[in-house]
């Protein structure tokens, strides 16, 4: 996988809102808090959601493969406040997001991934 400690990576693996298959799709991401990820919809400024936000949506149940290593996970889209308060995080990581929102009218979905235990 294409990681680097400027624009880490990670290998979703989600279940597909209308197959129900299991759809696995590296991710570009920023990792928070020690042990949570984000990740951010942005679909290289197409009109369209990617299809990995859609099967968060429908599913929130994952699991993440970071560095090697296989976490089950929990999706939950920000929007509000606490969307706006993550943007600039997100940006210091990958400043192309804000160039990319320029030439799209859509709002990117952000998702916070969160570990889930036992």
């Amino acid at each position: 996988m294409l990681d680097s400690r400027a624009q880490p990576m990670l290998m979703l693996r989600s279940t597909g809102a209308r197959s129900g298959k299991l759809r696995e799709t590296p991710v570009a991401t920023v990792p928070v808090d020690g042990d949570r990820f984000l990740v951010v919809g942005s679909n290289f400024a197409r009109e369209t959601h990617p299809a990995w936000t859609h099967n968060l949506l429908a599913n929130p149940d994952a699991s993440i493969i970071f560095r090697g290593t296989k976490i089950r996970v929990t999706a939950r889209l920000l929007d509000g406040d606490e969307r706006a308060a993550r943007w600039p995080e997100l940006l210091k990581w990958y400043p192309a997001w804000a160039d990319y929102t320029e030439v799209t009218h859509r709002e990117f979905r952000i998702f916070e991934l969160d570990p889930r235990h036992g």
